[in-house]
């Protein structure tokens, strides 16, 4: 029994017709293929089922195969679209970014879903499908999803560049070592980080205006004035009084940068009277 039929023209989509193979990459024993090729540019894919009450689990097959090939297309749109328009990357900087995209459209569930969603109700109606003209038509979102990709992987790339500048930064100044031996605590108390000496008095310092220009160029949502304190004092020893799972998200960004920039400068305190204290509270 015929399940449905695919129809791709090469003169429409020649990336579509480049990656047909995918389409014939079923598992599933009880669907046969049968391919037409009228001339070297259309090709017909037929699909059907020996036994009928496997059909349900066939099509479901051949749904995701048909979802695989849109996505790879997705994909293609993606990076034709950073070529055409972002071509001031260097080479290393472009893979990166392409590797992001790849994965972004990859692990998209919700884009995978909308396609199978449209493929099911196109097929309930009609039993062959022109691929281009299903993408052209019932999948136009398709071009704007590609840019937006690009856009948003950019976007996310630059932050993550910036973030590392940044630590890169921060470590220049902390390299600065005082000749004491200062230790600062780190505690979370009304909802913020505060900064205590080694007697657990509270810190108060005032931003340095070199290390405040870097503060200001950095687009990163942490506390500036937590780094600046721990920057200007280049403590020996930092200990964290902390319940990480219950600090807000500025915060906890502040602590890892804290962790990359001083890292072996870092303690965990496991447990101690001002801890007990703050729990009793």
């Amino acid at each position: 029994m015929e399940l449905l039929s695919l129809e791709i023209n090469r003169a429409e989509n020649q990336h579509i017709y480049d990656i047909i193979k995918m389409l014939t990459d079923l598992k599933n024993n009880n669907i046969y293929i049968k391919i037409d090729s009228n001339n070297d540019d259309i090709i017909n894919i037929n699909y059907g089922v020996n036994y009928l009450p496997n059909k349900k689990k066939c099509l479901e097959e051949i749904y995701t195969v048909i979802v695989n090939l849109i996505t790879e297309y997705a994909k293609h749109l993606s990076l034709v679209y950073f070529s055409e328009n972002y071509s001031y990357f260097d080479i290393d900087e472009v893979r990166d970014i392409e590797r992001k995209i790849d994965e972004e459209i990859s692990n998209d569930l919700k884009f995978s879903i909308i396609i199978r969603d449209k493929l099911k109700q196109f097929i309930s109606l009609n039993r062959t499908i022109n691929i281009d003209g299903f993408i052209k038509f019932r999948l136009k979102f398709i071009v704007d999803y590609s840019k937006q990709t690009v856009e948003k992987c950019i976007d996310e790339y630059l932050m993550k560049k910036e973030y590392f500048e940044l630590i890169n930064v921060l470590k220049y100044f902390s390299d600065y070592d005082t000749t004491e031996n200062i230790t600062v605590n780190i505690m979370y108390n009304n909802n913020k980080l505060q900064l205590y000496d080694e007697n657990m008095k509270k810190i108060n310092y005032h931003l340095s205006q070199e290390i405040a220009q870097e503060f200001e160029n950095a687009n990163l949502q942490y506390d500036e004035n937590i780094m600046s304190i721990l920057l200007a004092m280049s403590p020996k020893t930092i200990i964290f009084h902390i319940l990480f799972d219950e600090i807000d998200i500025i915060s906890k960004n502040t602590v890892e940068i804290i962790k990359k920039v001083f890292g072996d400068k870092i303690k965990i305190c496991k447990g101690c009277k001002y801890c007990e204290f703050k729990k009793n509270k």
